[in-house]
C-alpha cells in the first residue's frame, strides 16, 4: 500500500455547491460537489464525509486507507471529515501476495 502523506487535517463540515437553485431560505437545492476520487471526477452531495465515500467505493473498509489532498486521514476522523469541491481523494487497499 502506498500513501501520499503522513499527517492529518481537520476539515470543516461545510461545502459549497457547484450547481442548483437557491430556495427562499437561501439553501441550495439539487447541489452537488465535484471531487476527484482515484483520478476521476465524481459528483457527490455537499458535505459528504470520507466514511460515506468509502462506503460507496468499498464493500468492506478493512485494509483501506484514505488520502485527502495528499494527507492521510486517520480512520477515527472519517466520519468527521467532510469533502469539499475540488478535493483530491485516493482510496487504497492493502493486498497480500508475493
Amino acid at each position: 500500500m502506498t500513501s501520499a502523506g503522513s499527517s492529518s487535517t481537520q476539515r470543516a463540515s461545510t461545502s459549497t455547491s457547484t450547481s442548483g437553485a437557491t430556495d427562499e431560505g437561501g439553501t441550495t437545492e439539487d447541489a452537488a460537489a465535484i471531487v476527484v476520487v482515484n483520478g476521476q471526477d465524481q459528483r457527490m452531495a455537499p458535505a459528504t464525509t470520507v466514511a460515506e465515500l468509502v462506503a460507496t467505493w468499498c464493500s468492506c473498509a478493512d485494509g483501506v486507507a484514505v488520502a485527502l489532498n495528499r494527507e492521510i486521514v486517520p480512520r477515527s476522523q472519517w466520519t468527521h471529515t467532510a469533502l469539499e469541491p475540488g478535493d483530491h481523494v485516493e482510496i487504497v487497499t492493502a493486498a497480500a501476495g508475493g
